[in-house]
């Protein structure tokens, strides 16, 4: 799981540095990005403390927990609903849908 954080921060790092100057509601545990899936762009929030990513969908956000992956970093919950992400490649599950997502833009504010 550190290994898989670890690419993350890499991974996202690039972009961080572009971003905005950091408010108080930021830290370096939440790490803030964007996905393109397929036809929707999902916000998302992780939060390296906590354990989770919240996911910004147009149904609404999602928050699901980090859970065991051989690679990347991968977050679900029981009702199958799931995110995973490795580098800037990433797939989301929700409503039994799957999309193929790529890390996109900058950095939320």
């Amino acid at each position: 799981m550190r290994l898989a954080r670890l690419v993350l921060a890499l991974a996202l790092a690039p972009l961080a540095a572009c971003g905005p100057a950091r408010g108080p509601a930021h830290d370096a545990d939440t790490v803030h990005a964007r996905f393109q899936c397929e036809d929707l762009l999902v916000p998302a929030v992780f939060d390296r403390k906590a354990g989770h990513v919240r996911l910004e969908l147009p149904d609404g956000p999602l928050t699901l927990p980090a859970v065991d992956s051989g690679s990347g970093e991968r977050y679900a919950d029981g009702a199958g609903n799931e995110f995973w992400h490795k580098g800037s490649e990433a797939t989301l599950r929700t409503r039994g849908f799957l999309r193929a997502c790529r890390l996109a833009g900058q950095p939320l504010p």
